[in-house]
Parts: C-alpha cells; structure tokens; sequence
C-alpha cells in the first residue's frame, strides 16, 4: 500500500475512535445527570418538567456529536435512550401513586380488596359496607366463645354423682371398719389381752378397700378430664388454639375499624354529611365496645376452663394420694396383727398422718395451683385483652342509648337510619346478653367462694381427725415401752388404738353426709334451673340460635 492511501486510512480511523470518544463522553454525562435528577424527583417529588428538558437537551446535543457514526451505532444509542425514558416514565408513575395515597382509602372485603376514591358522597355506603363486616366478625367471635365453652373443661352429666358415689363407698367402708374397731376393742378395754385378733384384721381390712375404691374413682377422674381436654384440642379448642383464633379475629375486626374510622373522617369532611358521620361516629363507639365485652367474656370463660381444670387435676392427684397412703397405713396395721409386731403401728400411724395431711392441705394447694394456672394464662392474653379490664358493660349500654336517640331523632336521612335500625336491635340484644353474663359470673364468684370456704372447713376437720389418729398409732407403735408383751402395753396400745377409732367415727360420718349435701343440693339446683331453661347447655343453645337470626338478618340487609 502506497503512503497517501495509508495516511487516509490512518485518519479515517482516528475520526471514528475521535466520535466514539464523544460518544461515550456525552452518554456518560447524559446518564450521570439522568441519575441525579431522578433522585431530586424522588426526594421532592417536583421537577418531572425540568427532567423531560434536560433529557431533551442531552438527547439533540447527543445526536449532533453522532453524527459520523455508524447506523449500527445508532440503534445502540436508540435502544439505551429508550431505556432511560421506560425508567424515568416508571418512576413517575411511582411518585403519582406516592403524592394520591392521602386521597384514596381502602376497603378490604371478604374475599378481596377494593379501592374508594375521596369522593364524600361514597363513605356512608362503604361505612355501611364495613360495618356489616365488623358485626358478622363480632357474632362469629361470640359463637367461638359459646362453643369454647361447651368444649373446655368439659363436665359430664353424670360426672358429679359418679365421683361421690365412689367417695360414698370410701366412706361408709371406713366407718364400717372403724365401728367394727371400737366395738372390739370398746368390749375389752379393760381385759385388753382377749381382743379377738382376726377381727381386728378384718377392720383394718374394710376401710383398705375403701381407700383403694377411692384411687381408683380419682384416677379415673382424673384420665377422663385429660380426654377431654384431647377432645378439645381435636375440635380446635385447646387453650392455645383459642387464643390463636381470638386474637386473629381482633386483629381483623381492628384492621376493618381502622378503615372505616378513614371513611367516617372523610364524612366529616362535607358539611352535608354531618349528620351521618355523627351517626356512624356513635355506631363505631359502640362496636369497639362490643369487641371489649367479647373479648372480656372469652377472658372470663378462658380463665374460668383454665381455673377449673386447673384446680381438678390437683384436687384428684391430692385424693389419689391421701387415698393410697390410707391404704398403706392400713396394711400396716393389719400386719402389726398378722406379725404380731407393733412396731408396724408406727407405721401405719406414719402414713394415717399423712392422709390426714394431705385431705387437709388438698383443697387449699389446688385452689392456689388453679390461682396460679389463672394468672399465667391471663398474662397470655395480656396482648389480645390489653387493658379492657376496666370496661364495663354500662359504657356499652350508655353508647347504644346514645346511638338509639340519635336515630330516633331524626337526625339523619330516612334511607341511612333505616340500614343503621337493624344493627341497633343487635345492639341492643348484645347489651343485655352481656349484662346477664356480667350478672351471672358475679354470682357465680359468689358461690364458688362459698363453697371453697365449706370444702376447706371440711376438709381441715376430717383431715384433722386422720392426722389425730394417725398421732394414736405412732405413739404406742415408737415408744419401745409399749413394743413389750406386757399388760400394761398391751392396755395402753388398745386404749389409744380405740380413741384412735373413736375419733375417726364422727369424721366419716360427716364426710358421708357432706358429700349427700352437696350432690342433693346440685340436683335440687339443677332441676329448677332446668324447668326455667336456664341451665349452662340450655342458654348457650338458645343464644346461638339467636346469634344465627342476627347474622341471617344482617345479611340479608341492603
């Protein structure tokens, strides 16, 4: 190749790498201010005009440095300019969206969500809309709340009169064994050496069956609440899946509160939806009043199910206990005969104590252990009940006055009050239903009080006398004064195995006639509150059929 040609060539190719050079200078600067005013527009949300001019400006002054490239080159510079413009136009699309948020409300449907523009004159139909939705969530959390309780701590017709008579049978063998005792021993109290031996075996023997009757009524007892409570757990109404249950429908009912607070705000905001917004204003104090009275009532009956399991279980382990260490004890003194040895009356004497300790100390530790159950779950459910311990049903009853007279006044457009008529019945219906609840759980506080009151007496009296005669047996059977085969020891032994015998006869009698009292008094409770339809099964089947014609009505309202 010649040198003029190879000087040409030479300068062709330094103009082409000359106008790439430009090329990527003027890209790099169109991206780099392309970059900084995207973010300015992001941070103040203006500008989008200045933006659009500068790209203008970049993409002429752009061209005029292209102009001796390629065709090839050109689409490239093309494709890239395009994808500067798709971003830019994204972005401000974003920041339409961010600057029309305080002008668009949501409405989340069952199935779905919805938008409502700032439009005034559509609030008081999504009010209407939302509210249906929050009375359905509150009649659909009352009915778990009804259905929890017919399923925890679950009480069997017959579970009452099946344990008593199990503690009847205990009893009456032990009084039968122990008149069997004080005759014997009563008969020969001064010639002690002819006691008849085998029957004395025989008195021990009577009240061991009895004691081993009562283990078994506990233990039994004691497995049936535990299928129950698995029964529970299976039909969903264990305590962790009800506070799971509860506190996602709270959560819901809130979400659906706070939206339709959003709406009434928006009411508020024209003046000729005044009367509306105050109409829907009261309406909304009083559903958040309704979901401080469900939730104290799931509170009531979840503490209550938890207490009284709680309290059971302990009280069955304590007579399974007392149970069994009386039908060592008894064992004992049956061998301090059938060995011929009185030491074993120590022994017996020994476990008698113990019986007699754990029938005294049993209803006072079960009652604590259910007090201790008690607070445990209601710090679980610190977060769901928060701090509606305060609210009484009186402030729901003062609210739904309010919001009757207001619509009774006549305040509001015909066609509003008539859609807000039905709810207020429901209203009203759930303000009394939560009154009688009220009432109902006051009186049975009452009662339980009393009763715990009378099962502690009783039981610090009989227990008393088990741990009297479990003294009587220790004493002849420790003193190795009286472990001789002397008169005299022989004398004393029987003197203090009588008084022993004689101070358990009035016990057991009494424990037979308390234990009557009670079931009588139940049964005679039960069959008034039947005749009045006022049992427990009774009012929660008639208030779910209730709680289904309310919900049937509220759907079907416009």
């Amino acid at each position: 190749m010649n040198t003029p040609n190879r000087e040409l060539a030479t300068n062709t190719v330094c103009g082409i790498r000359f106008d790439c050079f430009n090329w990527l200078v003027s890209f790099a600067s169109l991206s780099r201010k392309i970059s900084l005013m995207t973010h300015m527009v992001t941070k103040a949300r203006v500008g989008s005009l200045l933006l659009l001019s500068l790209i203008l400006q970049e993409t002429s002054c752009f061209a005029f440095a292209s102009e001796g490239t390629s065709s090839g080159e050109t689409a490239i510079i093309e494709t890239n300019s395009s994808v500067a413009a798709e971003s830019t136009n994204n972005q401000s699309k974003q920041n339409d969206n961010d600057a029309s948020e305080n002008q668009l409300i949501a409405q989340n449907a069952t199935d779905g969500s919805t938008r409502i523009n700032g439009d005034p004159n559509s609030a008081p139909s999504a009010v209407d809309n939302l509210t249906k939705q929050i009375l359905l969530k509150h009649i659909a959390l009352e009915k778990f709340n009804l259905r929890y309780r017919q399923n925890a701590a679950k009480q069997g017709r017959w579970k009452g009169w099946r344990y008593a008579a199990a503690s009847e049978a205990n009893a009456g063998l032990g009084l039968a064994g122990g008149i069997v005792s004080v005759y014997n021993r009563g008969i020969h109290v001064h010639r002690a050496d002819q006691v008849k031996r085998q029957m004395q075996k025989k008195a021990n023997i009577i009240p061991m069956i009895g004691n081993i009757i009562g283990c078994a009524a506990a233990s039994n007892e004691l497995l049936v609440n535990e299928y129950h409570e698995w029964e529970a757990w299976r039909k969903g109404f264990s305590a962790t899946q009800a506070r799971k249950f509860v506190a996602s429908t709270k959560a819901d009912i809130d979400r659906l509160m706070q939206e339709r607070d959003a709406l009434v705000r928006l009411e508020e905001s024209a003046p000729l939806l005044a009367p509306e917004a105050q109409l829907h204003k009261l309406e909304g104090r009083v559903l958040a009043d309704l979901l401080d009275q469900s939730l104290l009532e799931f509170q009531r009956f979840h503490l209550n199910a938890r207490g009284t399991m709680a309290f059971q279980q302990m009280q069955y382990f304590f007579d399974l206990a007392k149970n069994a260490t009386g039908a060592i004890g008894y064992d004992f003194a049956w061998l301090s005969l059938h060995r011929r040895r009185r030491v074993w009356n120590y022994r017996a004497g020994v476990m008698f104590a113990i019986s007699g300790g754990l029938t005294m100390g049993g209803p006072i530790v079960s009652r604590g252990f259910a007090k201790l159950v008690t607070v445990y779950h209601k710090h679980s459910l610190k977060d769901t009940v928060e701090n509606r311990e305060s609210q009484e049903v009186a402030k729901l009853e003062a609210d739904q006055k309010a919001l009757a007279d207001f619509v009774k006044a006549g305040n509001v457009q015909t066609a509003c009050a008539t859609k807000s008529l039905p709810r207020i019945e429901v209203y009203g219906d759930h303000s009394k239903y939560f009154q009688d609840q009220y009432t109902a759980a006051q009186k049975q506080q009452a009662k339980s009080k009393l009763v715990a009151t009378q099962n502690i007496g009783a039981g610090m009296y009989v227990g008393g006398s088990k741990v009297a005669s479990g003294v009587l047996f220790i004493i002849p059977g420790y003193l190795q004064l009286y472990n001789r085969n002397t008169e005299t020891a022989t004398r004393i032994t029987n003197s203090d195995l009588l008084a022993a015998g004689i101070i358990g006869l009035p016990a057991s009698t009494f424990q037979i006639l308390d234990t009557l009292r009670i079931q009588v008094r139940g049964e005679i409770d039960r069959h008034k509150s039947a005749k009045q339809g006022k049992l427990p099964g009774q009012l929660i089947q008639a208030r779910l059929k209730q709680l289904d014609d309310m919900e049937a009505a509220i759907t079907a309202c416009p």
